[in-house]
């Protein structure tokens, strides 16, 4: 379903998903927004906004972020804070 999706922004179509799976959003989305209590906590591209800090403030995580080829984020929980 994600490739769809992927395949339709490509073409210029609009696509909004609400995704849990950081990696995968990573990887599909140009921009991500990351929302903590219901508001907006962090805004941009997946590296700006998946960052080890980010993500533990808003999850309670401690985590790897880790930049593989072409750009992809990856993200692996390690533990909690």
């Amino acid at each position: 379903m994600l490739d769809v999706l992927s395949a339709q922004a490509q073409r210029g179509t609009g696509v909004i998903a609400v995704l849990h799976d950081l990696t995968q959003a990573a990887r599909i989305a140009d921009h991500i927004i990351l929302m903590r209590g219901g508001a907006v906590f962090a805004s941009g591209t997946p590296a700006v906004v998946l960052t080890r800090e980010t993500l533990g403030e808003v999850y309670g995580v401690e985590c790897m972020v880790e930049t593989g080829a072409y750009g992809v984020v990856a993200v692996r929980v390690t533990g909690r804070v």
